[in-house]
């Protein structure tokens, strides 16, 4: 085996892998904003109509998708000295936190002004921002080694410390903004305090690895060489058709799209529900205490459990059950406050551990693709993450504001219609259920954890005689 080839199968070192996790107190924060309060903050802090938000926000969502595809495609088309993927994680640390910011930063002028502001600066944050940071972030454990394990369990990490930035943020975010004095200048202070962690947080994420096993670099190529962008490699096109023809990688998009609906479920409906169902907005809160608490406690087991060499599958089989006890356990808690948070633990806990987990399934479907196919597409798979991510959050949150404006839900009124309660409550507590049996469902028929010794050990030769030849030049 070849030196090159040897320090890209080195594992990552815990303190690699803790600092790159600390990449999500710089990713999560927007995005968690954008789940949890924005829709909020525009119907029931500036007073617009939740069905023209909804249908603004699917339209976002139209460039946002097509953002990821060519995210993915520029950074592997990307080879500095410092290699693809890092790149991108520094060069869009400042325009991150400063679209966090705009988000609140709404001028005071008139609806139609206002609709197009927030077009504009939504787009800006999730399409070019948010996009582009986390194709760069998402991409760095599969260009820093081959070793499945402590790649999965970098991964992991990250997802352990966003779960703490979220949980801190869904608890405590209306409170602090009350304390600030409710109205939109106190959004924008808070949002401010929350971009300058975020810059920083990009700094460390940047420093924390190396792209040992770039296959560009691997192979002996100069980084200054602009062949690099056409030679031996497929076009986009060509990618996206072999990602489509990776049936594993379309079982777990399929099974990240159903976990994230449960997320937006019960944190961007949860604070509708809090207001408007228990009568008291603090307690979204509270509801995101015991779902995000559970979630934070539990989501530390998942590096754990990766570690001793559990496999994906039976995490996340084991998590589907919990989150579907929960669900259950919610439907039918009536007026028992105690069935009902203890509903949230179980679904946050099962969330929790499936979340830590399933970008080390999406990495490893990713190495199956390449063994499949013979098209490598590290940067372009793993951008799934956040398409979907931002497609399923605009698509419900565009249903949920649609069908709650149709319903006749007026964000600055001191009632709402028996309809819209109705709706809010079928979407936070049954929806949820029937994606729990499909997670079920779908994970039955996944079975690339016991496949993946033969596919590495296929893939170190084909790549070891690839560097071989390449050095020979």
């Amino acid at each position: 085996m070849n030196e090159k080839l040897s320090k890209a199968n080195r594992p990552l070192t815990m303190r690699q892998q803790i600092l790159y996790g600390l990449g999500d107190i710089a990713a999560n924060p927007v995005y968690t904003l954008m789940v949890s309060f924005l829709t909020f903050f525009y119907t029931d802090v500036l007073g617009l109509n939740p069905a023209l938000i909804g249908t603004l926000i699917l339209a976002c969502k139209v460039l946002d998708g097509i953002s990821d595809i060519i995210a993915g495609s520029i950074v592997e088309r990307t080879h500095t000295a410092k290699g693809s993927a890092r790149p991108w994680v520094l060069r869009f640390a400042v325009p991150l936190a400063a679209s966090t910011v705009l988000l609140f930063t709404v001028p005071d002028v008139s609806v139609v002004e206002k609709l197009i502001y927030i077009f504009v600066t939504y787009n800006f944050a999730m399409s070019v921002c948010y996009t582009m940071f986390n194709a760069g972030l998402n991409s760095m454990p599969i260009y820093a080694t081959n070793d499945v394990r402590t790649r999965s369990s970098a991964f992991a990490i990250r997802i352990v410390v966003g779960a703490v930035v979220q949980l801190l943020l869904t608890t405590f975010f209306m409170n602090i903004v009350g304390a600030f004095g409710g109205d939109q200048k106190a959004w924008i202070i808070f949002s401010i305090i929350i971009a300058a962690v975020s810059l920083a947080a990009s700094f460390i994420a940047y420093n924390s690895l190396e792209e040992n096993a770039n296959p560009y670099l691997m192979n002996g190529h100069r980084t200054d060489d602009s062949s690099l962008t056409h030679e031996n490699k497929p076009s986009v096109m060509a990618s996206l058709k072999a990602l489509f023809r990776n049936k594993y990688w379309l079982m777990v998009v399929l099974l990240l799209a159903f976990v994230l609906f449960h997320q937006i479920a019960t944190l961007s409906v949860g604070v509708y529900y809090a207001t408007w169902i228990l009568h008291d907005s603090l307690l979204a809160g509270k509801i995101a205490l015991f779902h995000a608490g559970a979630m934070t406690v539990a989501i530390f087991a998942a590096p754990v459990l990766l570690n001793k060499g559990i496999s994906k599958r039976t995490i996340c089989i084991g998590c589907s059950i919990s989150m579907l006890a929960g669900g259950i356990l919610g439907m039918i808690s009536g007026t028992s406050e105690i069935l009902f948070y203890l509903s949230l633990v179980l679904r946050g806990a099962g969330y929790g551990i499936i979340a830590a987990v399933i970008n080390g399934m999406l990495s490893d479907s990713i190495v199956y693709g390449e063994w499949k196919t013979g098209i490598a597409t590290p940067a372009l798979g793993m951008c799934a993450y956040t398409f979907v991510q931002k497609v399923m959050v605009g698509l419900v949150t565009a249903l949920f504001g649609i069908l709650l404006g149709a319903l006749g839900y007026d964000g600055l009124a001191a009632a709402q219609p028996e309809s819209a309660l109705r709706f809010i409550k079928l979407f936070f507590l049954y929806f949820p259920v029937i994606l729990y049996v499909l997670q079920l469902l779908l994970l039955h028929f996944y079975k690339l954890d016991r496949e993946m010794p033969k596919i590495l050990r296929d893939l170190e030769e084909r790549h070891d005689g690839t560097a071989q030849n390449a050095g020979n030049h």
